[in-house]
């Protein structure tokens, strides 16, 4: 019984992410994408960063990328105010497995051509050496 109490203690004691069943994601291919903001929403448990983002064929499509609670992105340095409408961003993320316009964002690379924070705690890339070029990445 110790043993699970010590169990259900490390679990509810970790970072936000940690409930949020990564299964959903292509994890092991994340992509780099480039887009203009259409909206961040500072919401609790998850941000979530809305992008206007070009396919290959010059389509622009709006995709919904998840990111962390306001709490963890503080601690990453990213404010409310850090990402507006209109803002041109590199992102590392990875999509839905079941073709929704939607991704969870691994990390924010540049804003307006200046580097981002980096990459989040607890969202890593699986098996794959790098990340694939993506929607909007010019190629």
């Amino acid at each position: 019984m110790r043993g699970l109490c010590g169990v259900l203690l490390l679990w509810g004691s970790s970072p936000s992410w940690a409930h949020h069943y990564m299964g959903d994601f292509d994890m092991d291919h994340l992509l780099v994408v480039t887009g203009t903001v259409k909206q961040f929403q500072w919401t609790n448990p998850h941000s979530w960063l809305i992008v206007m983002v070009a396919d290959d064929k010059g389509v622009v499509k709006e995709w919904a990328y998840e990111g962390p609670a306001p709490a963890q992105m503080r601690r990453l340095g990213i404010e409310r105010t850090m990402l507006k409408e209109g803002d041109k961003v590199n992102l590392k993320v990875g999509l839905k497995k079941d073709g929704q316009l939607e991704g969870i964002m691994a990390s924010i690379l540049t804003v307006n051509g200046q580097p981002g924070p980096g990459d989040f705690p607890l969202v890593k890339e699986g098996n794959s050496p790098g990340a694939a070029e993506g929607p909007g990445s010019g190629h």
